[in-house]
């Protein structure tokens, strides 16, 4: 078990190496998130501008052959086959149809909720042209992307967190063995003081002054 001191070093070398990681990552993952956002928004407005475009082109042909009589009686979607198709290829999964009065031509409308659709409308006089388009069809390609983003994330977050738990370990080794290596010293020092003292006190102690006569005088067991 680690005492209060060891406990110490453990959580000062963690926070030194774990907070600026964590930093680190919580600002990548809001950067990525912030982006796969932003491309999110990006590609649903491009496919509703490009959805716009088509019932437009569609409605405007439909017209012109109204207008020039090449249809007569209830829409048809005859006329329409190249643009359609180009329509269906670019986005298989579109609901296409034309709203006259109470005939409804092409595509049945979408039943299973608006909010799952993109949806686009061009009225012109006795007709109305829809378009719509899932949400997930055109999404499909974001959210392969952002699949091998996060993949990426994940991958460097848990290659940074094992590098991270090694340089925690090797800083607590090193001040371990700092720490090992101080109290070694401070022990033998002790160790020599102890060894000293006692060498002191069981020295012999000197003679008294009265062994010890001043010149010419005899010692007093030489007489």
């Amino acid at each position: 078990m680690f005492g209060s001191n060891e406990k110490r070093v453990v959580w000062s070398a963690a926070f030194v190496v774990y907070a600026p990681l964590l930093a680190a990552l919580l600002i990548v993952i809001t950067v990525v998130t912030i982006g796969d956002l932003a491309e999110r928004d990006r590609t649903l407005d491009g496919a509703r501008r490009q959805l716009g475009m088509m019932v437009f082109m569609l409605a405007d042909v439909y017209e012109h052959e109204l207008d020039s009589g090449a249809v007569a009686g209830p829409p048809s979607m005859k006329g329409h086959k190249a643009l359609l198709w180009r329509a269906q290829v670019q986005y298989p999964g579109a609901s296409i149809w034309i709203e006259s009065g109470a005939s409804i031509v092409g595509a049945l409308p979408p039943t299973d909720g608006s909010t799952d659709y993109l949806v686009a409308h061009e009225g012109r006089p006795g007709f109305v042209v829809n378009a719509a388009l899932p949400k997930s069809d055109i999404l499909a390609d974001w959210q392969w992307r952002c699949a091998a983003q996060w993949g990426i994330v994940f991958a460097m977050s848990f290659g940074l967190w094992v590098l991270a738990r090694a340089l925690v370990r090797s800083m607590l080794e090193v001040e371990l063995s700092n720490r090992s290596t101080l109290m070694a010293q401070e022990l033998l020092a002790l160790v020599c003081r102890l060894r000293s003292s006692t060498h002191d006190s069981a020295a012999p102690s000197p003679l008294p002054r009265e062994f010890f006569p001043c010149s010419g005088d005899r010692h007093p067991l030489s007489r």
